[in-house]
């Protein structure tokens, strides 16, 4: 008799257990199913986008993401694209954020933008649209010597791209002449390895 009433506590105290775990499992998925049922539109590319295209309404397109995935660099307000360039290609839904998009500037007419690309090695990652900066080439010579030199200097940085994942620049944009493009498009085919020098502002 005494081992049965034992059983039957053990029963009943099973019972509790199982509807105490129950109920905390349920209420941790309410808890998850809460947080990620909150999502925000992000803005991304509806279709392939060229860089320094214009981006329009038909560029763009809505992907939806849980609230807590969104940060600073996203855009939600396609009034902060529009009318506005991409930096640099984007592929169809790409995540277009804050880094990849500029206003379109009123340039000079002689004066044309020269975007820097990896391999292309950028001794600083403080770089910023306004900075000045010197480009450096090492070129091999015919005797299969080494020479290093500058290509050109004191060089206003138009726009900067930035790989946020790797937290690295993915692109740079050079306002140059467009005699000095040339001279600087074509040493970039020509250089072994071409090196861009932030200047110090206090030099200037």
């Amino acid at each position: 008799m005494e081992f049965k009433k034992i059983g039957i506590i053990f029963v009943i105290l099973s019972i509790l257990l199982s509807f105490g775990a129950a109920y905390l499992f349920l209420n941790m998925v309410q808890k998850t199913e809460k947080t990620m049922g909150e999502t925000v539109q992000i803005i991304t590319a509806s279709k392939d986008v060229e860089a320094y295209t214009p981006l329009t309404r038909d560029k763009l397109s809505y992907t939806e993401i849980p609230r807590k995935y969104l940060n600073g660099s996203f855009l939600t307000n396609e009034k902060e694209v529009l009318g506005k360039v991409t930096l640099v290609p984007m592929a169809k839904n790409d995540i277009i954020t804050r880094s990849m998009i500029k206003k379109v500037d009123d340039l000079p007419k002689e004066v044309r933008i020269v975007q820097l690309r990896p391999p292309v090695v950028f001794d600083s990652k403080e770089i910023e649209p306004g900075d000045r900066v010197d480009i450096i080439g090492t070129f091999a010579l015919d005797n299969k010597q080494l020479i290093t030199q500058v290509i050109q200097s004191d060089i206003i940085v138009h726009d900067i791209a930035m790989d946020e994942k790797k937290n690295e620049i993915s692109s740079l944009g050079l306002q140059v002449e467009i005699e000095k493009a040339l001279q600087l498009i074509n040493n970039l085919h020509r250089a072994k390895e071409i090196r861009v020098l932030k200047q110090n502002y206090i030099n200037h």
